[in-house]
């Protein structure tokens, strides 16, 4: 049995076209975060709500394109946002740990863009630190772009499948 929740949270709004509605919170807006964002408001019912940048300028000119309405100028803004369900985090690799303990500790459920750590040690406390949130902490299993989304490992988490980070 995993320690990990077999699904994410309870859709709080309508969806769209009859799919779950997951909020997403975008931490590092970068070229990886525009093609998940994008594909995600594409091809899902599932919105990117808020973006968090260390500059708010930078968080506000990802925003603006994309429809983004809650922007902030710090990480701890953005995991402490209530209209954030899940954090997918898109900054560089030696600040995955950290900022996947950030939103962890928050109570939000991650998903970290790949590697979700630059050690296996490093993996091992975001695993643990989930496990004991009770939330999912995982990362996407293929590329998500314009074309179609292929983040199957959070999808089949949805089904309750036991996959978990590693």
């Amino acid at each position: 049995m995993s320690p990990f929740p077999s699904a994410l949270p309870d859709p709080r709004v309508t969806p769209l076209r009859g799919g779950p509605v997951v909020r997403w919170g975008v931490l590092g807006p970068g070229r990886i975060a525009a093609d998940f964002t994008d594909a995600v408001h594409a091809y899902t019912d599932q919105r990117v709500v808020a973006v968090g940048s260390r500059s708010a300028e930078r968080a506000r000119a990802f925003a603006e394109p994309r429809g983004i309405i809650r922007v902030h100028g710090d990480y701890e803004q953005l995991v402490s946002d209530p209209e954030v369900d899940v954090v997918y985090i898109a900054t560089p690799h030696s600040e995955h740990r950290e900022n996947a303990l950030l939103a962890i500790a928050a109570g939000k459920h991650v998903l970290i863009e790949k590697p979700i750590a630059v050690t296996a040690a490093e993996a091992r406390d975001i695993r643990d630190a989930a496990a004991a949130a009770g939330v999912f902490a995982g990362r996407p299993c293929g590329r998500a772009t314009s074309r179609r989304p292929t983040c199957s490992c959070a999808s089949s988490r949805t089904a309750g499948s036991a996959s978990s980070a590693s």
